[in-house]
């Protein structure tokens, strides 16, 4: 299986490129296509810290 994953932030965090690591398990089947996740994350009075714009893509 082949992946390819591009992050995109914005907010109040420093542009420009940033390594981030994670280690998953994935499951033996995924279906071929395109996935997208957003995460945001905001202090207790709603200012944003950071703002994630994750797409990962699966082909066999």
């Amino acid at each position: 299986m082949h992946f390819t994953i591009t992050a995109l932030h914005i907010c109040p965090i420093d542009q420009g490129k940033h390594t981030l690591a994670q280690t998953v398990t994935l499951p033996e089947f995924i279906v071929d296509m395109l996935y997208a996740v957003d995460a945001n994350g905001h202090t207790v009075n709603d200012n944003p810290i950071f703002c994630f714009h994750i797409s990962a893509g699966f082909r066999d």
